[in-house]
């Protein structure tokens, strides 16, 4: 984890050293995804991971790149995001299977609000790339548009295998016969 920290540090004084607004936030898009990479050590929901995503999420927005560069940023960064968000369920499912295997009985109640808190994060990078998608449509933007229907397939595909994962009521055949129904509605 040093190795991790030394480059995050280094990648931080590149950025105080950086004069090109773009390299710049590309370089927070770095961090950020080295932080989502190497936060596996707390299991519950750290928002001010979180806030700092949206921050730079807030920065690319506000900055003076021409407009496609944003949207790319922005596609970026919601995979960063995604994948934090993809990990938090993935502990959550986890952590919910082991109490039930110990005896805890967790109420509906609980459950539901455990799934809208994860709806809601897994909802927010898809935001962002919809976004992109639409500017990209309607400027007719093939490079913005190829990244952003890339990353929402991705998310798609990342988030439909963590709950094929760990929905062990089924059997292999029919967890792949669902992925393969999931995959040939997507391409619909």
């Amino acid at each position: 984890n040093r190795d991790f920290e030394k480059l995050i540090s280094d990648l931080e004084e590149l950025v105080e050293r950086s004069e090109s607004e773009q390299n710049t936030l590309i370089l927070k898009i770095n961090i950020s995804l080295i932080r989502t990479m190497t936060s596996f050590d707390n299991l519950e929901i750290d928002k001010t991971f979180l806030k700092s995503i949206e921050k730079l999420h807030s920065e690319i927005d506000k900055s003076k790149l021409e407009e496609h560069i944003k949207h790319l940023l922005n596609i970026y960064q919601a995979e960063n995001y995604h994948t934090y968000a993809l990990r938090i369920f993935s502990e959550s499912i986890t952590q919910q299977r082991l109490k039930e295997k110990l005896g805890t009985v967790i109420s509906q109640e609980e459950r539901i609000t455990n799934a809208q808190r994860l709806s809601e994060m897994l909802s927010i990078p898809v935001k962002y790339t919809q976004k992109a998608l639409e500017y990209a449509n309607a400027k007719n933007d093939k490079l913005v548009k190829a990244h952003a229907l890339h990353k929402m397939a991705l998310f798609f595909f990342k988030t439909q295998f963590n709950i094929l994962a760990f929905d062990i009521d089924l059997d292999k055949k029919s967890q792949v016969d669902i992925l393969k129904n999931c995959y040939n509605l997507s391409i619909e």
